[in-house]
């Protein structure tokens, strides 16, 4: 019976006293005035809600009494920049900083990557994650060896490099190619921590091709440019040469520049690594020695004014045919070709008058 009372009374005072109007901003309680215990409800819902969808809308929020957001207040804006596409902001107490988008369409969230660019000097060790931005210049030439284990597993830094340093490779810094890498002023690269204080260099883009090293395994090739050099390759399919390779069919050709010996003094030891084609002047008498290694390449010998006789020693197989006789005639000239098999040393002269 006083249950019923006390609900009565209540009905009676509750419809007798004037409804209180919400303000304008759902997280703002009224300050002055009397409100009903159900009035005091659809406030509290209604800022519950605005909190539960981050402040939905197309117009800034204000939310609380003061009509203004509030540092550290989240807005989504389904009325973003891009059409279709609501962004989700944060308040940095002068303006909302957008943390990324949402494709409604295709369920995908789309952080936004990077914001502002920091610098830090080069050092031994330089620690991407002592800056909170993704972009950092690093300034300097100090070598590098380490970017140190502060960022977490997985995180990416994307580096610009403003004067020339080394990147030192190890096994804590793993760069394309095992190769530790030299810096130009605009070059840029992009590094993964995979944690353990392990580093990959995962990206490397010179401004000017001044450290460019490509690294490709598994039976493919491998090569370095220094310098602003250019490797020109032909369109098409090509199968490269291998130094350590036997029986390989060649189709392609190449022509050579000879290599100049100079002039032969006492002593003269040819070295067909220098090239297949090679030429020597004769200005004086020497000693011809046969190569220090297996190989083979052709000489071709020029008298000069002063031409001297030419000895053939230190242990040529020379046999019966070691084709012409050289002689000391200024301007005569002679190849020879030469061929060091197993240790084995020939020479066979032709001469060209």
């Amino acid at each position: 019976m006083l249950k019923r009372l006390f609900l009565a009374l209540a009905l009676i005072f509750g419809a007798a006293i004037p409804a209180l109007a919400q303000t304008s901003e759902p997280a703002c309680l009224p300050q002055t005035g009397v409100f009903t215990a159900i009035q005091e409800q659809g406030f509290l819902q209604a800022a519950i809600e605005e909190l539960l969808s981050n402040s939905r809308g197309g117009t800034i929020p204000g939310v609380d009494c003061t009509g203004n957001p509030q540092e550290g207040q989240f807005w989504y804006n389904n009325n973003s920049p891009f059409a279709g596409f609501p962004g989700l902001g944060l308040y940095d107490s002068a303006a909302f900083d957008y943390l990324g988008f949402i494709d409604r369409t295709n369920h995908i969230w789309m952080p936004q990557l990077g914001g502002g660019i920091a610098s830090i000097a080069s050092a031994s060790t330089v620690d991407p994650c002592s800056v909170p931005q993704d972009a950092i210049s690093i300034t300097g030439n100090t070598t590098i060896t380490s970017f140190g284990s502060s960022c977490a597993v997985g995180q990416f830094k994307f580096i610009a490099f403003t004067a020339s340093l080394s990147i030192e490779q190890s096994a804590s810094l793993l760069t394309p190619g095992a190769a530790s890498i030299t810096t130009g002023a605009g070059d840029q690269a992009i590094i993964e921590y995979t944690g353990g204080g392990v580093w990959r260099v995962v990206f490397y883009a010179p401004n000017n091709g001044a450290a460019q090293a490509l690294s490709l395994s598994g039976g493919t090739l491998a090569f370095s440019l220094s310098g602003p050099s250019v490797l020109n390759i032909p369109s098409g399919t090509h199968t490269p040469a291998m130094l350590d390779v036997p029986d390989q069919q060649a189709t392609g050709g190449a022509n050579i520049t000879a290599y100049s010996n100079g002039i032969a003094t006492s002593t003269f030891t040819p070295d067909c690594g220098k090239g297949p084609l090679q030429t020597l002047t004769n200005n004086g008498a020497f000693n011809f020695e046969p190569p220090s290694s297996d190989s083979s390449c052709v000489i071709l010998i020029s008298n000069g004014s002063s031409a001297g006789s030419v000895n053939f020693t230190g242990g040529w197989k020379e046999g019966s045919n070691i084709g012409d006789s050289l002689n000391t005639t200024s301007g005569d000239e002679f190849n020879i070709v030469i061929t060091r098999i197993a240790g084995a040393s020939h020479y066979l002269i032709s001469a060209l008058q």
